[in-house]
C-alpha cells in the first residue's frame, strides 16, 4: 500500500512519554521523518506514524541516526517505514533549517508537561520549548562540531578553539574576507573573495591545533 502524504499535527496528550530507546522519560522528544507519496506519486517527506505516538529523546534519536551513518536509508524504530539518511532532516519538524530547534510546535504545545531541566548543566528552563532552545543555543556544555577540524568542543570553549582553528587564504592571511554559509541543500559552505590575487578560485588552507 502506498503511503500517501497528509497533514499531521504534533503528538497529542495520548502519546507515550517514555523513550523507547533509553526507557526513561523523553527529554526534548522528537519524531522521525519518513518518505511518502503525494496524490501525484511524487516523493515527499512525511512523519513516521509510530514516532508520532512514541517520540524519543533528542539525544537518543541523534545517536540512533548516527549509528546508521553508512546506510542510504534505514528502518524506523518500529520497522513500519524507511528513513532517508539526511542528518538533522531525518527528525523533527519538516523542512526546518539547521539553526531551528527540532520540534518547536510540539514543545510549545507541551508547555511545562515534560522534562524542563537541562541534563547537562542542571539549569531549570521551566518549559519544554525553553529547554530545547537552551540546549540548542545557550547551554555552555553543549557539544559543537568545528567546521574546520571536525572536532567537538563545549560551547563555552568556542572562542578559545577558534583562536587556533580557522580557514586562511595563502595570500591574504588568516580569517580575512572569509564567509561561512549554508547552500540551498543546507550544506555548510565557505566563500572567500581574494583581494591579493585576481584568480577565479582561491586556495584556502586549514589551520588547526586539533
Amino acid at each position: 500500500m502506498q503511503n500517501i502524504i497528509s497533514p499531521i499535527s504534533p503528538p497529542n496528550d495520548s502519546y507515550n512519554d517514555i523513550c523507547v530507546i533509553c526507557c526513561n522519560k523523553s527529554v526534548s522528544p522528537v519524531t522521525l521523518n519518513s518518505c511518502g507519496l503525494d496524490n501525484n506519486n511524487n516523493i515527499k517527506p512525511i512523519k513516521c506514524a509510530y514516532s508520532l505516538k512514541n517520540p524519543t529523546c533528542l539525544t537518543c534519536t541523534r545517536k540512533y541516526i548516527k549509528s546508521k551513518y553508512y546506510n542510504y536509508e534505514y528502518n524506523c524504530l518500529a520497522g513500519c517505514c524507511k528513513i532517508k539518511n539526511k542528518g538533522f532532516l531525518a527528525y523533527g519538524e519538516l523542512n526546518r533549517s539547521p539553526d531551528d530547534v527540532a520540534e518547536p510546535r510540539m514543545w510549545k504545545k507541551m508547555g511545562s508537561n515534560g522534562v524542563t531541566k537541562c541534563y547537562r548543566c542542571d539549569e531549570e528552563c521551566n518549559t519544554v520549548l525553553d529547554l530545547g532552545i537552551h540546549i540548542k543555543k545557550k547551554c555552555k556544555l553543549t557539544k559543537i562540531k568545528c567546521f574546520v577540524c571536525s572536532e567537538y568542543y563545549n560551547r563555552s570553549e568556542e572562542k578559545e578553539h577558534q583562536k587556533n582553528c580557522y580557514f586562511y587564504c595563502r595570500w591574504c592571511g588568516p580569517t580575512k574576507n572569509i564567509t561561512i554559509y549554508f547552500d540551498k541543500n543546507n550544506k555548510k559552505k565557505i566563500r572567500h573573495n581574494c583581494l591579493e590575487n585576481n584568480i577565479k578560485k582561491t586556495i584556502l588552507n586549514k589551520h588547526s591545533n586539533a
